[in-house]
């Protein structure tokens, strides 16, 4: 039964891959719900016990196991041989914040390798862009000094360790990163 609830799982996390792929949203980019329904009824309470990684894996909020798909025009469903899904496709304010910041956190740490710094080091991170890029910064500046181990500023570094211009999204956002003083 076990198995059967984890190859579900899995079929719910390639669905909504697909799904993802099909409309250009980047697996890194959180989407608000999912609707999974268990074709198996045995491994449906299974597969409920497993929403935590559902929902991490497919990096969706909210993911409801349920005997029926109730999708409207903001979901996309697809069907598979164990499941079928109802996805979310509609990204909120909060949630498209979220993802700039997350395509940030992953610029910082490119360069962060990039300089060769330890992976615990702590670091400034200047970052700039259009007001968008601005506004998803402040919004989620804990998030992406927590995923950095930096601390993020407004002000430009005075002599940076490196210092990139990014295309994030259309948007043209200029990260320098410096070693942190005491």
């Amino acid at each position: 039964k076990l198995e059967k609830a984890y190859d579900a799982v899995f079929e719910a996390v390639s669905l909504s891959a697909a799904i993802r792929n099909n409309l250009g949203i980047k697996l890194r980019w959180p989407l608000s719900d999912m609707q999974v329904r268990v074709k198996d009824p045995e491994a449906a309470s299974l597969v409920n016990s497993l929403i935590d990684q559902l929902s991490y894996l497919s990096n969706v909020k909210q993911v409801n196991v349920t005997g029926e798909l109730k999708c409207d025009d903001n979901h996309v469903k697809a069907e598979g041989v164990l499941v079928d899904v109802c996805l979310n496709k509609v990204i909120n304010e909060n949630l498209y914040y979220e993802a700039m910041a997350r395509e940030v956190v992953r610029r910082v740490q490119v360069m962060r390798s990039k300089a060769n710094l330890d992976l615990e080091e702590r670091i400034m991170v200047y970052i700039t862009g259009d007001d968008e890029v601005k506004k998803a910064v402040e919004r989620m500046r804990d998030f992406i000094e927590r995923e950095t181990r930096g601390l993020v500023t407004f002000s430009e570094l005075g002599k940076p360790l490196l210092t990139m211009d990014w295309d994030i999204e259309d948007k043209r956002v200029k990260i320098s990163i410096g070693r942190l003083t005491q």
